[in-house]
């Protein structure tokens, strides 16, 4: 298991790279999540971002620990968008 400090920032990097935005801001918004603010899974950017976490080889869990939702939550979005 990667620790917990390696995993932020993977995240982050993976947020940088699927937001196209500076690590800087992606760190800002792992931290809005952090600190209780869910992003919205119900978009065709977000269910993007989902998948190209999980063709990246995160995890249902991990997807779900950085979104703030749990890995069944992660797992029904993506197969309602028919891609879990």
């Amino acid at each position: 298991m990667i620790p917990m400090d390696n995993r932020l920032n993977y995240y982050a990097l993976t947020v940088a790279l699927e937001k196209s935005c500076l690590p800087e801001q992606a760190f800002d918004m792992l931290e809005n999540v952090r600190l209780g603010e869910r992003f919205r899974l119900n978009n065709e950017v977000d269910i993007t971002v989902l998948q190209g976490m999980r063709q990246r080889g995160l995890t249902l869990k991990e997807i779900g620990e950085y979104y703030g939702y749990s890995q069944t939550r992660i797992f029904k979005v993506l197969e309602r968008a028919g891609r879990g």
